[in-house]
């Protein structure tokens, strides 16, 4: 039986992507099989003043969920994994022919970039299954020099997420706004936030000229 690595999914979907690309990059190198394990997400779903729940979102595209594993058991796994020691090969020969399991969240390219190519093949949007709103902002993209401001509020204003993550003033905004009139032709931009209401009217007095993303579901805000 091919031995296979199991990857922990948590937090966002850019979270997710960071873990998924992670493990696959580490199956290819030691010709594993790779299950993803839904169990962090589905088991940790209520909101506190520091931690915010997340769905499953990689089935935003088209070539992640036949990694999908319903029926992990974790006793039966060789060891775990984390970011300290994922980089250590050494570590890894000793592991092979065992299960072992991923939990971390490998917020580096340094952990997939031999693999850069085959991961965003398979972080390829399933675009005929998006709505039409976000079918529409697709055309804009397409026909505009479009940059997006994006301005995180929800979860980032309790007080204890401020101080962990912090959030940015107004100032560095403005600061990015002028950066990309000064080197995009005729720049359009693009208002996203986790409250776009709140974010328009922060951003308004300062900047007219802009078109705020108002929401979809889930997945396809993510998107």
């Amino acid at each position: 039986k091919l031995a296979d690595i199991y990857v922990s999914l948590k937090g966002g979907m850019g979270n997710q992507m960071f873990q998924f690309a992670a493990a696959y990059a580490k199956a290819k190198e030691f010709k594993m099989g790779l299950k993803i394990d839904l169990s962090y997400l589905e088991s940790n779903a209520i909101e506190t003043q520091s931690f915010t729940p997340r769905q499953f979102q990689l089935d935003a595209f088209k070539n992640t969920l036949s990694y999908i594993n319903y029926q992990l058991n974790t006793k039966s796994l060789k060891r775990e994994i984390n970011n300290y020691n994922f980089q250590k090969k050494f570590y890894f020969e000793r592991l092979i022919g065992y299960d072992f399991y991923l939990d971390d969240y490998f917020q580096s390219e340094s952990y997939f970039y031999n693999y850069k190519q085959e991961i965003l093949e398979l972080f390829t949007f399933d675009i005929d299954n998006f709505s039409d709103l976000i079918k529409s902002y697709l055309i804009k993209i397409k026909s505009q020099n479009l940059v997006s401001i994006h301005i995180r509020r929800g979860d980032y204003l309790k007080p204890q997420m401020k101080s962990t993550h912090g959030l940015c003033d107004i100032e560095y905004y403005l600061k990015a706004v002028e950066f990309f009139k000064q080197k995009t032709n005729n720049p359009k931009f693009i208002l996203f936030s986790d409250e776009p209401e709140e974010a328009e009217k922060e951003l308004k007095p300062f900047l007219t000229d802009f078109i705020t993303y108002k929401g979809d579901t889930t997945k396809n805000d993510s998107v």
